[in-house]
């Protein structure tokens, strides 16, 4: 439904701690009016959940992966990873280089070898394939497209030779194949 009542957290009954986590707001008018509708909320941050007191004002209220709660968890993980004697500037290191997995476990003999196969081949490989057959319908088209303007270009020079006593020769059957595949049927249209 479209409502217009809007409500502050305390007149609908809801702790302010709660603010980030409400999904979708029913008013009482509206839950009258359909008694099927429910307030819904969104899942909360696990590092709320797991505080020593998840519902105090300290603990994390934010929705699971907010943006907040991703940087400051990463902050707290590297704070204890230094504070256990972790190597912050190798971490440092190590993300700054971080690729993506290059390889796939194709198959896997347990008494010998694993066979590894780089994972950028496979999207690349069927992409390059279309590509060069592309390229090559678009050579056949443009060769036939030629074709054609030079078949109605010699077509319109044997008319006009026929009409005139003089000589019928016509410069423009000299011309090479790129030349007349740049003017296109511009050829035509100025006989």
């Amino acid at each position: 439904n479209r409502c217009n009542e809007w409500y502050h957290l305390d007149c609908a009954r809801l702790a302010e701690v709660l603010r980030d986590l409400i999904d979708k707001f029913y008013c009482s008018i509206c839950r009258h009016d359909s008694p099927n509708l429910q307030t819904t909320f969104k899942s909360r941050c696990r590092r709320g959940l797991e505080h020593l007191d998840p519902s105090s004002r300290e603990a994390c209220h934010k929705p699971a992966r907010s943006d907040w709660c991703g940087f400051d968890n990463v902050k707290q993980r590297l704070h204890t990873f230094a504070a256990s004697g972790g190597n912050t500037d190798l971490f440092w290191d190590n993300v700054k280089h971080a690729q993506k997995p290059e390889a796939v476990v194709l198959s896997h003999d347990p008494l010998g070898s694993v066979t590894l196969r780089a994972q950028s081949a496979n999207k690349l490989e069927p992409p390059r394939a279309a590509l060069a057959e592309v390229q090559r319908h678009r050579s056949a088209i443009a060769r036939n497209d030629a074709l054609f303007l030079r078949k109605c270009l010699l077509k319109l020079a044997i008319d006009r030779a026929s009409q005139i006593s003089q000589c019928g020769f016509d410069g423009r059957l000299c011309w090479d194949d790129e030349f007349v595949a740049d003017r296109g049927s511009a050829i035509i249209e100025g006989y």
